[in-house]
């Protein structure tokens, strides 16, 4: 009974973090304070093989604190994960004794950034009990290790909650321990040890993290029974249990104890009730000690009634019937064509006929639902289309929207689906929402097919589809097309004027001044800059269309540039707008990057020389505006005037003012040049804010034009 009760807590507790699958984080790269072997046993940690008996340990440096940093190839961010530690070496309880967890933001973590501990929100093994300590750390029980019956290789399994942080990297460190021996070398009474292995060191095979998400395996959990009893030595940290074919665990397996009882030895699952099932997997021992020989001609025998009572199996297969072996890590997928009958089960038998004693041996049995998709409703600009063997879209839609639902809908509806319009397009597109949107394609046939994903990764055997016609438009003329454009450009330079307005007004108004320009540039960059997108994306739709003449064709392309030569222009005025180029540094790096890109498409070589750094002052919107004015009249005037091959911008602060000099080395200014509209307009400007313009010919034997503006220091 005691034993009983042993399992079933250490299986509870499990059962807490394990109802749970998870999406897998990749890791680029890892690092330790100390490691022994070479870096490629170090980076088996990492390669998602669980079967390794290499990885990270510290021998003989058992008696100092260690640490090692695993490096995610992306920023994670999460509610729940799960970390997974494995000891798969072959070594009895050859696993941390004392450990603590920690995560970091750093973009590239290191052993000595920036570390916080992982909140623990629960903590499983199969072979020790692990308990959180004040400070932090988890530390296994202490056990006197064996050295015969089963090696009790351990999987330790740690929900965290990482909320609100984006992890980089996560931290082991692993702290010795003080052991007395007594039982084993009555001579030795205290010694440091990493482990309580009989050697005192550990081999981490394995360090995985994952992002938790609902699991679709409905084993999962599920009470298992033997028809004989299971391998046992003296050693109650030893007994095997039935549930380890269900508890999560692929580090924990059963086998029975005589071993000649072949095919009358059977494991039975209950799932409680009748599942119509897409697949399964079955997961053999993957230690390094090489039993994979105990998992071949696996007999497969699903029943919708109860065996016991006399009910025949509606399914069954053999599972490696030409009796070969799994590879260590490998795992077996049945589906519906790998036997006869109706792939249905409430209840799962699993025997073996093979010649290979104490067979069969099951780590883990995973039993996957079928999922059958179905749209549960259509939407053509918001108005519903009736779902029938053929789904009519109206002429004039824009937009499609599909709702997504499972036809089996008791079973969690988180998990991503992929989808695809045949037609259009033959790659599938993942989606993790329950709606897809999507721009209604050209009039024509089409047909819209999708398939869900269970949490093993696997894509679900039934595929949904759904015939689609879409209605052409009563006209298909250019002139449609050309309203359609007019319309869209004059709605977003309306929109641009009504934003600015709106917001000059408030801001007037406004005492708090830096806020509402903030908010100026962002609505500017968000309204006004995606109504310019989409009507980019719009022309090109138009561009692309059958129906419009190549005459059209090629005003639509006008039309596709001057768009996105307003999106240029609205960066400028946004970045006039943000309060947050208030600054010489900001005024003067906009300077220099506009003076190239406007001169350097025109083949005129554009030089900058400015400090490396700048004083922090500031300066009002107005001000900007008027400098950077006045610098495009002069570029502009050197374009048109100066045929110069080559312009330097020069920025300097002189006598508490701003000083720019813009010098070519083209055929100077004529003796009307001062008279010039342009020039006297940047003389003009200049003036309102306190600043002077003068005009010279440069040491190169063209123009120069100095601006000067006096600084002043915000109060």
């Amino acid at each position: 009974m005691s034993i009983r009760l042993h399992w079933f807590l250490a299986w509870s507790l499990v059962w807490g973090g394990a109802a749970l699958s998870a999406a897998p984080v990749v890791f680029k790269a890892v690092e330790a304070s100390y490691f022994q072997g070479t870096r490629e046993d170090l980076a088996k940690t990492i390669d998602g093989i669980d079967s390794s008996g290499r990885g990270w340990s510290v021998a003989p440096k058992i008696n100092e604190r260690q640490a090692i940093v695993f490096k995610a190839a992306t920023p994670v961010k999460a509610d729940l994960m799960m970390l997974t530690l494995c000891f798969q070496s072959g070594r009895a309880y050859g696993s941390m004794a004392e450990f603590a967890l920690a995560f970091t933001s750093d973009p590239e973590p290191s052993l000595q950034g920036n570390w916080q501990p992982l909140p623990i929100v629960n903590q499983a093994s199969a072979t020790v009990s692990l308990t959180l300590t004040a400070g932090h750390h988890l530390r296994a029980e202490e056990v006197v290790a064996v050295t015969t019956g089963r090696i009790p290789d351990s999987n330790y399994q740690i929900t965290t909650r990482t909320t609100g942080h984006e992890v980089t990297g996560f931290r082991i460190e692993v702290f010795p321990v003080r052991r007395r021996l007594k039982q084993l070398l009555p001579e030795v009474t205290d010694v440091p040890v990493m482990a309580w292995a009989m050697g005192g060191d550990f081999v981490l095979t394995e360090f995985r993290a994952a992002v938790i998400t609902h699991s679709t395996n409905v084993a999962l959990g599920a009470p298992v029974m033997a028809s004989h009893p299971l391998y046992r030595t003296t050693t109650p940290m030893q007994v095997m249990t039935p549930m380890a074919l269900t508890d999560g665990l692929p580090s924990t397996f059963a086998h029975p104890r005589q071993p000649d009882l072949g095919a009358a030895f059977f494991f039975e699952i209950d799932l409680g009730r009748v599942h119509a099932i897409d697949h399964l997997s079955v997961w053999g021992r993957n230690d390094v000690l090489g039993f994979e020989k105990r998992l071949s001609r696996l007999i497969v025998r699903l029943y919708d009634e109860d065996p016991s009572q006399g009910a025949k199996p509606v399914w069954q297969g053999i599972d490696r019937a030409d009796g070969s072996c799994p590879q260590r890590g490998e795992v077996d997928v049945l589906r519906a064509a790998d036997g006869r009958g109706d792939f249905r089960a409430r209840y799962l038998r699993l025997s073996s006929d093979s010649p290979e004693p104490l067979s069969p041996q099951i780590a883990e049995v995973e039993i996957y639902a079928a999922r059958p998709l179905a749209l549960a409703s259509l939407r053509a600009d918001g108005r519903e289309v009736k779902l029938e063997q053929e789904a009519v879209i109206p002429a004039d839609s824009r937009r499609l929207a599909m709702e997504m639902g499972f036809r089996n809908v008791e079973l969690p509806p988180e998990s991503s689906y992929r989808w695809r319009m045949r037609g259009i397009q033959e790659d599938w597109l993942v989606s993790h929402g329950r709606t897809v949107e999507t721009p209604c394609p050209a009039a024509g046939e089409y047909v819209f097919e999708a398939q869900a994903s269970h949490s093993d990764g696997t894509w679900d055997a039934a595929m949904y589809s759904q015939r689609l016609t879409v209605r052409a438009p009563f006209t298909e003329t250019a002139a449609f097309y050309w309203l359609l454009a007019g319309g869209t450009l004059s709605a977003g330079m309306l929109i641009t004027w009504f934003v600015s307005r709106r917001r000059i007004a408030v801001l007037v108004a406004q005492s708090a001044l830096a806020t509402e320009r903030t908010r100026i540039a962002r609505d500017m960059h968000d309204e006004v800059g995606a109504r310019l997108s989409q009507l980019s994306f719009l022309l090109k739709v138009f561009e692309n269309h059958r129906a419009l003449p190549e005459s059209a064709r090629q005003d639509v392309r006008q039309l596709t540039e001057t768009a996105g030569q307003a999106l240029g222009s609205l960066d400028e005025v946004v970045w006039t707008v943000n309060p947050k180029n208030d600054t010489i540094e900001s005024l003067a790096r906009f300077i220099g990057q506009y003076g190239m890109r406007y001169l350097e498409p025109l083949g005129i070589d554009c030089r900058v020389n400015a400090p490396p750094t700048w004083p922090a002052q500031e300066f009002s919107a107005q001000t900007r505006h008027d400098i950077v004015m006045s610098v495009k009249e002069a570029l502009q005037n050197v374009i048109k005037h100066s045929q110069a091959t080559q312009v330097t911008i020069t920025l300097a602060l002189e006598g508490g003012c701003l000083v720019i000099r813009i010098s070519d080395n083209g055929c100077g200014l004529g003796a009307a040049a001062s008279g010039r509209s342009g020039l006297a307009n940047m003389k003009c400007r200049l003036a309102s804010i306190g600043g002077s313009c003068d005009f010279h010919r440069s040491a190169e034997g063209g123009t120069e034009v100095a601006m000067s503006v006096p600084i002043l220091k915000r109060s």
